[in-house]
């Protein structure tokens, strides 16, 4: 569940904190009078064997979108969708509002969305080229297993 647990904490209102070795999945323990395992020494060149190699590119990933995004940093927040594995909220702003879905659940899912607005189109700024249209105010999106979608919303197309 990392994958959405992080999509959450780059695209949530307020600042992300990444500590040290969690992007790349290192697990840490506080012991009795001592943190010293929080952060254990780490050797680049060995992290295909970290527990989540792939997860330092996909924070980087995030943190790219939120320089790019200022609805991700600044947006409002407005919540679409609560359901038991799903979420789903727009940032919106003035440049440009950005939705952001996020599945927990084993297996993929399409959700059905109610947008503010009537029509245009959601484009996956995650995987570009990808395109979902808005039509009166509601649009499907698929959400892979443990997994997320970042989704830029153009209007009036």
């Amino acid at each position: 569940h990392l994958i959405p647990l992080y999509c959450l904490l780059f695209t949530m209102p307020g600042i992300p904190s990444v500590y040290y070795g969690s992007e790349w999945g290192i697990p840490g323990r506080r012991l009795p009078g001592s943190d010293a395992p929080l952060r254990p020494v780490l050797d680049l060149t060995q992290a295909k064997s970290f527990p989540h190699p792939e997860l330092a590119g996909w924070v980087a990933a995030l943190s790219g979108l939120r320089r790019r995004y200022p609805a991700l940093c600044s947006g409002e927040y407005q919540e679409l969708l609560v359901a038991h594995e799903q979420f789903a909220f727009m940032r919106r702003h003035p440049q440009m509002p950005v939705v952001v879905a996020v599945n927990s659940a084993a297996s993929s899912i399409d959700i059905d969305l109610h947008l503010p607005l009537e029509n245009g189109t959601l484009e996956d700024i995650l995987n570009p080229g990808s395109t979902i249209p808005i039509t009166a105010g509601r649009t499907p999106v698929f959400i892979p297993p443990a997994g997320a979608r970042i989704l830029a919303v153009r209007t009036g197309s």
